[in-house]
Protein backbone atom coordinates (compact mmCIF):
# COMPACT_ATOMS: atom_id res chain seq x y z
CA UNK A 1 0.00 0.00 0.00
CA UNK A 2 2.89 2.36 0.54
CA UNK A 3 3.39 2.32 -3.24
CA UNK A 4 0.45 4.75 -3.33
CA UNK A 5 2.67 7.34 -1.62
CA UNK A 6 5.76 7.06 -3.81
CA UNK A 7 4.57 5.84 -7.22
CA UNK A 8 2.18 7.14 -9.85
CA UNK A 9 -1.38 5.71 -9.71
CA UNK A 10 -0.70 3.41 -12.66
CA UNK A 11 2.29 1.76 -10.93
CA UNK A 12 0.60 0.88 -7.63
CA UNK A 13 -1.94 -1.82 -6.85
CA UNK A 14 -5.30 -0.62 -5.53
CA UNK A 15 -7.87 -2.52 -3.51
CA UNK A 16 -10.83 -3.97 -5.41
CA UNK A 17 -14.38 -2.77 -4.82
CA UNK A 18 -16.71 -5.35 -3.29
CA UNK A 19 -20.09 -4.99 -4.95
CA UNK A 20 -23.59 -6.04 -3.97
CA UNK A 21 -26.05 -6.19 -6.86
CA UNK A 22 -24.21 -3.32 -8.53
CA UNK A 23 -23.72 -1.18 -5.41
CA UNK A 24 -20.06 -0.63 -4.50
CA UNK A 25 -20.64 1.50 -1.41
CA UNK A 26 -19.39 0.32 1.95
CA UNK A 27 -22.92 0.06 3.36
CA UNK A 28 -23.88 -3.09 5.22
CA UNK A 29 -26.52 -4.98 3.27
CA UNK A 30 -29.65 -5.74 5.33
CA UNK A 31 -31.91 -8.59 4.15
CA UNK A 32 -34.78 -10.53 5.65
CA UNK A 33 -35.67 -14.15 5.02
CA UNK A 34 -37.75 -16.95 6.47
CA UNK A 35 -36.55 -20.35 7.68
CA UNK A 36 -36.08 -22.67 4.72
CA UNK A 37 -35.52 -19.84 2.20
CA UNK A 38 -32.55 -19.68 -0.15
CA UNK A 39 -30.94 -16.23 -0.16
CA UNK A 40 -29.16 -15.33 -3.39
CA UNK A 41 -25.80 -13.67 -2.73
CA UNK A 42 -24.74 -11.50 -5.65
CA UNK A 43 -21.39 -9.68 -5.88
CA UNK A 44 -22.29 -8.00 -9.19
CA UNK A 45 -20.52 -4.70 -9.63
CA UNK A 46 -17.33 -5.86 -7.93
CA UNK A 47 -14.36 -4.54 -9.83
CA UNK A 48 -10.70 -3.73 -9.60
CA UNK A 49 -9.52 -0.17 -10.35
CA UNK A 50 -6.38 -1.62 -11.97
CA UNK A 51 -8.31 -4.08 -14.14
CA UNK A 52 -6.94 -7.16 -12.35
CA UNK A 53 -9.02 -10.36 -12.30
CA UNK A 54 -10.90 -11.00 -9.07
CA UNK A 55 -11.61 -14.01 -6.91
CA UNK A 56 -14.57 -14.26 -4.54
CA UNK A 57 -15.22 -15.98 -1.23
CA UNK A 58 -18.43 -15.90 0.80
CA UNK A 59 -18.32 -17.05 4.43
CA UNK A 60 -20.53 -16.82 7.48
CA UNK A 61 -19.36 -14.78 10.45
CA UNK A 62 -21.02 -16.82 13.18
CA UNK A 63 -19.61 -14.80 16.09
CA UNK A 64 -21.35 -11.62 14.86
CA UNK A 65 -24.78 -13.19 14.32
CA UNK A 66 -27.18 -14.75 16.77
CA UNK A 67 -27.70 -18.07 14.94
CA UNK A 68 -25.16 -20.50 16.40
CA UNK A 69 -25.47 -23.40 13.98
CA UNK A 70 -23.28 -24.07 10.98
CA UNK A 71 -24.45 -22.77 7.62
CA UNK A 72 -22.74 -24.00 4.46
CA UNK A 73 -22.89 -21.43 1.66
CA UNK A 74 -23.38 -23.02 -1.76
CA UNK A 75 -20.86 -21.94 -4.46
CA UNK A 76 -18.97 -19.98 -1.80
CA UNK A 77 -16.00 -19.38 -4.12
CA UNK A 78 -17.94 -17.70 -6.92
CA UNK A 79 -19.41 -14.27 -7.61
CA UNK A 80 -22.93 -15.61 -7.11
CA UNK A 81 -23.64 -17.91 -4.18
CA UNK A 82 -26.61 -19.17 -2.18
CA UNK A 83 -27.23 -19.03 1.56
CA UNK A 84 -29.65 -21.80 2.63
CA UNK A 85 -31.53 -20.47 5.66
CA UNK A 86 -31.74 -23.23 8.30
CA UNK A 87 -35.26 -24.32 9.30
CA UNK A 88 -34.53 -23.72 13.01
CA UNK A 89 -33.19 -20.17 12.63
CA UNK A 90 -36.32 -18.04 13.20
CA UNK A 91 -35.69 -14.92 15.24
CA UNK A 92 -31.94 -14.92 14.59
CA UNK A 93 -29.46 -13.17 12.33
CA UNK A 94 -26.83 -14.66 10.07
CA UNK A 95 -23.90 -12.46 9.07
CA UNK A 96 -22.21 -13.19 5.76
CA UNK A 97 -18.89 -11.71 4.65
CA UNK A 98 -17.91 -11.29 1.00
CA UNK A 99 -14.16 -11.24 0.35
CA UNK A 100 -13.03 -9.91 -3.03
CA UNK A 101 -9.33 -10.39 -3.83
CA UNK A 102 -7.33 -9.06 -6.77
CA UNK A 103 -4.17 -10.63 -8.21
CA UNK A 104 -2.05 -7.48 -8.03
CA UNK A 105 1.24 -7.18 -6.19
CA UNK A 106 0.61 -7.41 -3.36
CA UNK A 107 -2.84 -9.02 -3.62
CA UNK A 108 -5.42 -6.85 -1.87
CA UNK A 109 -8.78 -7.80 -0.35
CA UNK A 110 -11.97 -5.81 0.14
CA UNK A 111 -14.92 -6.92 2.25
CA UNK A 112 -18.69 -6.47 2.28
CA UNK A 113 -21.08 -7.56 5.04
CA UNK A 114 -24.57 -8.94 4.50
CA UNK A 115 -26.85 -9.33 7.53
CA UNK A 116 -29.79 -11.68 7.08
CA UNK A 117 -32.54 -11.30 9.68
CA UNK A 118 -34.64 -14.45 9.94
CA UNK A 119 -38.31 -13.79 10.60
CA UNK A 120 -40.75 -16.27 12.06
CA UNK A 121 -42.29 -18.52 9.45
CA UNK A 122 -45.95 -17.81 8.84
Amino acid sequence: RMDWCVRPFSEANHAPLAGWRGDTSHAIVQLSAQPGDSVQLDAAGSRDPDGNPLSFRWRTYREAGSYRGDVAIENADSRDATLPVPPNSAGNTIHVILEVTDIGQPPLISYRRVVVSITSSQ
